[in-house]
C-alpha cells in the first residue's frame, strides 16, 4: 500500500470528518458525561480552513488511492507572559486519528514524522498532547514515541 503524508485541503472536508466521527464516537462511548453527539458531523468548514489557512496550525492527512486513513492536528502555541514564567513557545498535537482498520500499519508513526519535520520547520522543539487515561492504545503510542508526563489533571465529583 502506498500512503502519501500531506497537508490536508479544504476539499479534503467530508472525509476528514468521517475520521474525526470516528474519534468523537470513541470519546462519547468512554466518557459520555462529558461528550455527547454534536448536531455536526465532525468538525465545521470553518474550523477546517481556520486550520489550514493559519500558518500556526496544520492538518495532515495520510492518503492512500484517494482514501482518508488517518490525519493530525497539531497547532503552535506561545505561553500569556508571567513573571514566574519562562516565556515559551510549543506545539499541542490536538488530534491524531488513524481509521481502525488501518491501525498498526505505521500510518501513526508516517503522522508524527511529519509533525516532527513541521515543529522543527517551526524552530520549536517542544510537542505536547493531551490524552485521556480511558485511551491505553494512545497513552502507549505516545509513550513509544518518548513522550512522558508532564503534568496531571485531577478531579473530585460534588
Amino acid at each position: 500500500m502506498n500512503i502519501l503524508i500531506r497537508e490536508a485541503k479544504i476539499k479534503d472536508f467530508e472525509k476528514m470528518n468521517l475520521l474525526f466521527e470516528e474519534l468523537d464516537k470513541y470519546h462519547r462511548i468512554n466518557l459520555p458525561h462529558i461528550f455527547k453527539k454534536a448536531k455536526v458531523i465532525g468538525r465545521s468548514l470553518e474550523h477546517i480552513e481556520n486550520m489550514c489557512r493559519d500558518e500556526n496550525s496544520e492538518i495532515f492527512v495520510a492518503e492512500s488511492e484517494g482514501q482518508l486513513l488517518g490525519l493530525a492536528e497539531v497547532i503552535k502555541k506561545k505561553n500569556t507572559p508571567y513573571p514566574l514564567k519562562i516565556d515559551r513557545e510549543w506545539i499541542v498535537l490536538d488530534t491524531i486519528i488513524v481509521k481502525k482498520e488501518y491501525r498498526g500499519m505505521g500510518i501513526g508513526n508516517m503522522l508524527f514524522d511529519t509533525i516532527l519535520d513541521w515543529t522543527k520547520e517551526k524552530g520549536i522543539n517542544r510537542i505536547e498532547v493531551n490524552v485521556y487515561e480511558f485511551n491505553e492504545s494512545a497513552i502507549l503510542f505516545y509513550e513509544g514515541l518518548g513522550f512522558e508526563n508532564f503534568s496531571r489533571i485531577m478531579y473530585l465529583e460534588i
